[in-house]
């Protein structure tokens, strides 16, 4: 638990901000895949608004 919670904080330190944002966005992108039909519809719906851009 200790040596994974240490690879966490050092993956944080390493690369960009960009790079990071694009691994959340992986991540997240990830989970939502994995969730069964109806409720992967109304998450990539809410992904798509919130990830908009809004100018």
């Amino acid at each position: 638990m200790k040596e994974h919670a240490q690879e966490q904080k050092k993956a944080a330190r390493r690369g960009s901000r960009a790079d990071k944002a694009a691994e959340a966005e992986r991540d997240v992108l990830a989970k939502i895949a994995e969730t069964p039909d109806s409720d992967r519809i109304l998450a990539e719906r809410v992904h798509a608004i919130i990830t908009a851009d809004s100018t």
